[in-house]
């Protein structure tokens, strides 16, 4: 079975070749300069989802910023198999669509507070205005 690295090296050499600096590229992708610095050295590893979109800010595909023997210094070995490795990939996915999920719900909490806060003060004016 074929190890996967992730080729930090090759995302610096597409995004130098098209011209694009790496703070516009860290904000075009959602992340910090210094998380696309670490991943361009191959010291971090993106999500998946981040991995996404830099191949389609590339133009390339997620499997060209990978690679699939561990020969190259500047990857990061990975010690999993391609299908350990789309696992682990899914249950980060699955992971953050839980944090989302939990997200949302309690942005509606927040916004029900809110609603209820602005409803009692009205409530709380007028009684003041009674008296």
């Amino acid at each position: 079975m074929d190890k996967i690295t992730f080729n930090g090296k090759k995302i610096k050499e597409l995004r130098e070749k098209s011209k694009i600096p790496q703070t516009s590229f860290a904000k075009q992708i959602g992340i910090s300069q210094s998380f696309l610095s670490q991943i361009e050295n191959s010291t971090r590893m993106p999500s998946l989802d981040i991995t996404k979109k830099i191949a389609d800010c590339l133009q390339v595909s997620v499997d060209e910023l990978l690679v699939h023997e561990d020969t190259d210094s500047n990857n990061i070995a990975m010690g999993y198999d391609y299908e350990d490795f789309i696992a682990i990939i899914a249950g980060q996915n699955e992971k953050i669509r839980q944090y989302e999920e939990q997200h949302r719900v309690m942005q509606e909490q927040i916004n029900t507070l809110i609603a209820a806060n602005g409803n009692l003060a009205s409530v709380v004016g007028k009684n003041a205005g009674n008296q």
